[in-house]
């Protein structure tokens, strides 16, 4: 029995890898010297550092909870080698490994809206200096120009501005035709009914379908009374007939 534990402590400190036969040896050497009636209690109490030990070498691991690493059913008096029962290392800490993440992630459809550009270069030619009261208001051409495109172009609204600064409204300019991609002409004809004599701004401003507003055209026009042609004109004192 001596020689027995003197080979098992032998093997238990050893520091090479244990081969997988050493590995047996170790085992059943275990169970038939602690299953022995005649061994002493303390003697194999006396295993049990050198057994974790050599278990903890052979894992690679240290200060590890281990639940029994070896069971045997000591016989009252046959010394027999009975199967052994390893169990794996429990850990103190459950170590769960994470989800694999996805390899490919699907963006989401994003609506991406151009910004917004002011109409611009708002030009109007053909406005006369003068009106009648009542008479038409007409021009000759109108152009104006967004980056949005021309269809982005909603109206041009026109209005007067009297001395005082009153704002009088004026009919809308809302029908273009393309010039080119960003550029459109329009025309525009009013009524001056009700606007009456005197000296006024007429101004105008292209406004797009967001509400963004052009620069602003203004040109100063002059409103005037209605010509009447003289009347009741009378001559007394013609003789009928001159040498």
């Amino acid at each position: 029995m001596e020689n027995s534990l003197d080979r098992l402590s032998e093997l238990l400190n050893s520091p090479q890898p244990l081969k997988v036969d050493e590995r047996q040896q170790i085992f059943a050497g275990i169970s038939t010297v602690c299953s022995g009636d005649s061994l002493v209690k303390s003697s194999c109490s006396a295993l049990d550092y050198q057994i974790q030990d050599a278990i903890d070498r052979w894992t690679g691991k240290q200060a590890i909870d281990y639940t029994p690493v070896i069971s045997s059913k000591p016989k009252s008096s046959v010394v027999t080698s009975s199967p052994l029962s390893i169990s794996k290392p429990q850990s103190s800490k459950l170590l769960v490994a994470p989800a694999p993440l996805p390899k490919t992630v699907s963006a989401l459809p994003l609506a991406v809206k151009p910004i917004n550009i002011a109409p611009k270069s708002l030009a109007i030619t053909g406005i006369k200096s003068s009106y009648e009261v009542n008479s038409r208001l007409s021009i000759e051409s109108g152009l104006v120009s967004d980056n949005n495109g021309w269809q982005d172009i909603s109206k041009v609204d026109f209005w007067l501005t009297d001395a005082q600064g009153k704002r009088i409204e004026l009919a809308d300019a809302s029908t273009f035709t393309a010039k080119d991609a960003t550029s459109a002409r329009f025309g525009y004809a009013t009524n001056l009914t009700g606007v009456g004599a005197g000296n006024y701004k007429l101004n105008a401003v292209a406004i797009d379908k967001a509400g963004a507003i052009s620069n602003n055209f203004s040109q100063s026009i002059v409103i005037k009374p209605i010509n009447i042609a003289p009347k009741s004109l009378a001559i007394t004192g013609i003789k009928s007939s001159y040498d």
